[in-house]
């Protein structure tokens, strides 16, 4: 969609449009496109600073509510100075790598397109873009619905990191086999060119440890981590595998 943008100081017109080769994409995947810039005028116009950035949506909790919050995964500069004749039009490839860590749910980012003209008037074109988790990711969280987990309320927020955020998915058993074995499961991952790492920590606190303290809340939670190369497949078993090792270490704390 064109974003026009009328200036009465200098009755100068700009539109700019924001294209993707694709809209919904993978992370780690490069994101693809144009942008179309437009000048309606009539006369000469130079544009500076056409800068696009990329652009992650949240959800993070805070003490007393759930707020949305934007984080900046990267600002490029397109081109520094263009000069626009008269009724004409130019256009802008881009191609950027989206990181492999960034949010993965919800799955939405936005791309803003900026463009400088005439003193310190801007003209700004912003699109949502889909971002999908990888494959073996996606295989984590079906592997864990077919285990009977659901994700819980909170499921998904982010931390806020210097470099970049930490998102952390809470999974909580509502079926066989694990209903009543455990309370629920938070894990985070960190994802490479060569797989992933997922850091898992298992919480019993279930019915019959609802006494528990805060210093004996240690006994009832166990933490593990694993790596899973590309070449490997998440599946129920793999899963089951790592949830039973951790449960049973929570068993010889007992």
């Amino acid at each position: 969609m064109f974003n026009k943008i009328l200036s009465f100081f200098s009755g100068k017109h700009i539109a700019i449009n924001t294209q993707f080769s694709k809209q919904r994409i993978l992370a780690g995947d490069r994101l693809e496109g144009v942008v179309l810039i437009k000048n309606l005028s009539e006369q000469e116009t130079l544009l500076k600073n056409i800068k696009i950035s990329l652009i992650s949506s949240f959800q993070r909790p805070t003490n007393v509510q759930i707020e949305k919050e934007n984080y900046l995964i990267f600002n490029a500069l397109l081109r520094d100075k263009l000069v626009v004749f008269g009724k004409e039009s130019c256009e802008m490839p881009f191609d950027f790598l989206v990181p492999l860590n960034m949010p993965a749910l919800p799955a939405t980012a936005l791309v803003k397109t900026v463009v400088s003209y005439a003193g310190l008037q801007t003209a700004t074109d912003q699109d949502e873009l889909i971002i999908l988790p990888t494959l073996q990711i996606q295989n984590l969280f079906d592997a864990f619905w077919e285990l009977g987990f659901k994700h819980t309320p909170l499921s998904g927020y982010v931390e806020k990191h210097a470099q970049q955020p930490l998102q952390i998915f809470s999974m909580q058993p509502i079926k066989e086999p694990y209903l009543g074995k455990c309370k629920d499961i938070e894990f985070f991952f960190e994802t490479t060119t060569n797989g992933v790492e997922i850091f898992m920590t298992i919480d019993k606190t279930i019915k019959e440890f609802l006494a528990v303290t805060v210093e004996n809340r240690e006994e009832n939670t166990s933490k593990i981590k694993f790596s899973i190369a590309n070449s490997e497949t998440i599946n129920t078993i793999l899963l089951a595998h790592y949830i039973n090792s951790a449960l049973h270490l929570l068993a010889k704390k007992r």
